[in-house]
């Protein structure tokens, strides 16, 4: 009778494992992502630095989800689960962060006191928006226990930043040249589940906006050190 029950229980916690482990919706995950977005929108202006976000895509919402892949084999004494989301930020949003960051940068280093009478205009032809969720794992049922293998993590998605720029003065090009800052966001990890899907995804969104402020300043020095 113990042993019944034993099993019963190993079984019941398994599938409650991989249940609760692998139904993480798109429209959740976009709610968990969204709200560093909302107030993405930047009237920060400066006299002689323009930017131009033209060819950047544009999405109906600031963040959208869609799966890639879901499924769950809940066998009598395996379970298998995998469950893989993409999360787009729209590009117009990261594009204002990016300008709300080189903005103060270049306010602060000086970069709109260097330029003097050039005016620099920036336009943005890629950037990161983009990255995919994935949940996947395994339990294995066994008589005096049970195993499970479970990874949640998020990765980038290969995309760096672009910049088409121009420096002009008295209405005529000084310069014309283009600008690639590469990508430093990495992948994370979700060992062991020690962290909520929820705060694991705000860890992620927290590197990727870190990623978005470094760039912006990597891109104010460069122009601190190519213009006159």
């Amino acid at each position: 009778m113990r042993i019944r029950i034993r099993i019963f229980w190993i079984v019941f916690m398994s599938f409650t494992v991989s249940f609760f482990t692998s139904c993480i919706s798109t429209e959740k995950l976009t709610s968990f992502v969204k709200p560093k977005f909302v107030n993405s929108v930047n009237e920060t202006e400066n006299s002689n630095i323009i930017f131009d976000f033209s060819k950047l895509d544009t999405i109906e919402n600031i963040v959208q989800s869609e799966k890639l892949k879901s499924y769950i084999i809940p066998a009598i004494l395996f379970w298998q689960w995998e469950n893989n989301i993409k999360c787009q930020i729209n590009p117009q949003s990261v594009g204002n962060m990016f300008k709300s960051y080189f903005i103060d940068y270049a306010k602060s280093l000086g970069l709109s006191e260097k330029l003097e009478n050039q005016n620099l205009e920036i336009k943005i032809e890629k950037l990161p928006s983009s990255f995919i969720y994935v949940d996947k794992g395994y339990t294995i049922i066994l008589i005096v226990g049970y195993s499970i293998s479970e990874l949640e993590a998020i990765y980038p998605e290969k995309q760096d930043i672009v910049i088409k720029y121009k420096l002009r003065e008295n209405g005529q090009d000084v310069k014309s040249e283009e600008l690639t800052i590469i990508n430093k966001d990495t992948a994370i990890k979700n060992t062991w589940r020690t962290a909520s899907t929820r705060i694991f995804t705000k860890i992620y969104v927290e590197q990727f906006e870190k990623n978005i402020k470094e760039t912006a300043k990597e891109a104010v020095d460069f122009f601190l050190n190519n213009t006159k």
